[in-house]
């Protein structure tokens, strides 16, 4: 008589239940991850520490604006040169390029506030923040504007429907209205320094808030009332700074700064529905002809607290090759004017399409763009870092 086999109940158990599926396992990986973000950015805000992590989808959005004005500026150069116009839905698309400038303005009065929050005050730290906000702008801009200046002299022809000045191209302080610097783009730049200067004062004002608060009440009553401030008898740079002191995009700024503090509030939760409040204010922005471009940039802001919460978070990131292109988004976004009209008058004797010609100048200044970057504008800050750095200059900076 045989006996039964009895089964190998163990066995039997790990067949049946076997290892946890793989999704499983990346699901509490992932879950396991988020819980260590937010456990380090709440102990690293109750510290009242300084929380400086990169970003990516900053980089990522900054890729994209700085794309979005150079294929506007390559639109615009194929037009001219080609005499024609290429097709409605294409241009109509990409002619929306220039609000690129207003995502950078939002992003820099997030990115200022995100990294020096908690700076200590005083002299110290005002001039390491000083420091390192003239040499960002003005190491990539000097070589490209000195450049520019010298052909406008030796060929006075090119600059001559420009009407710029030597005096903003060279400091980038508005001195004339419109103030018209030799490098196009570098309008924005006067934007920025006149932000950056404002925010200098925060190393010693103890109610930094209220100014803020004061500018955006002048802003608002110099644009929004009939108040004429044309008509005050100042010195031409004291009326182009006040020009560009009370413009409104400076109000982008502002909403940058909310943003900042806002995302280390939220939580996960509602950095979603931030999110799609912000998607739905773009939508409401593009629907709605004759609106002002502020109203992109404030919605722009409340899109960036929900994206860079949720970074946080650890729940999404930009890809690498986007995060390469938005560090190099300041040398794309100054060269690319420049390349881009020489290109453009180069292909015109080619006699290619409208769409050739358009296609090519962007990708030429585009390359050209990454080109600075890596070739000039990333070691030569490196290179004034570490010169800024060393123990000789902090020596000589301590017996200051």
């Amino acid at each position: 008589m045989c006996r039964p086999v009895r089964p190998d109940t163990k066995r039997a158990e790990a067949r049946i239940i076997g290892p946890p599926p793989l999704t499983f396992s990346l699901q509490a990986a992932r879950l396991r991850r988020i819980a260590l973000s937010e456990a380090r950015l709440r102990a690293s805000i109750l510290a009242g520490s300084k929380v400086v992590m990169t970003l990516t989808v900053l980089q990522g959005g900054r890729a994209i604006a700085a794309l979005a004005v150079l294929q506007l500026h390559a639109v615009q150069a194929a037009d001219k040169r080609e005499g024609a116009r290429g097709p409605g839905w294409l241009t109509s698309i990409l002619e929306h390029g220039h609000l690129g400038v207003d995502f950078f303005f939002v992003l820099s009065g997030f990115i200022i506030l995100h990294v020096h929050a908690n700076d200590r005050r005083g002299l110290a730290a005002a001039s390491s923040y000083a420091w390192r906000r003239i040499t960002r702008i003005y190491v990539p801009y000097l070589p490209l504007v000195l450049a520019i200046i010298a052909l406008y002299i030796a060929v006075p022809s090119l600059g001559a429907e420009k009407n710029w000045s030597l005096f903003t191209s060279l400091t980038l302080i508005a001195a004339e209205r419109p103030p018209a610097p030799a490098l196009s783009a570098a309008w924005s730049l006067i934007h920025e320094l006149m932000f950056y200067a404002i925010f200098l004062l925060s190393y010693w004002a103890p109610g930094f808030r209220w100014l803020i608060a004061t500018w955006v009440v002048l802003i608002g009553v110099t644009n929004y009332l009939p108040i004429d401030i044309a008509g005050l008898n100042l010195p031409p740079v004291l009326q182009a700074s006040l020009k560009v002191f009370l413009s409104p995009l400076n109000i982008e700024f502002v909403a940058g700064m909310i943003a900042a503090v806002t995302v280390r509030s939220l939580s996960l939760v509602w950095a979603r529905v931030v999110l799609v409040a912000g998607i739905t204010g773009l939508a409401g922005f593009f629907a709605i002809e004759g609106i002002s471009r502020v109203w992109f940039g404030v919605a722009m802001a409340i899109v960036i607290v929900g994206l860079v919460r949720m970074e946080m978070a650890g729940a999404i990131s930009a890809p690498r090759w986007l995060f390469f292109l938005g560090n190099a988004s300041y040398a794309i976004y100054l060269i690319h004017g420049p390349v881009i009209s020489i290109a453009s008058g180069v292909l015109v004797s080619f006699a290619l399409s409208w769409l050739a010609t358009m296609t090519l100048s962007a990708a030429i200044g585009l390359g050209c763009g990454i080109l600075y970057h890596l070739l000039f504008e990333k070691p030569a800050l490196l290179y004034i870092n570490r010169w800024r750095a060393s123990p000789i200059r902090q020596r000589a900076l301590t017996k200051r």
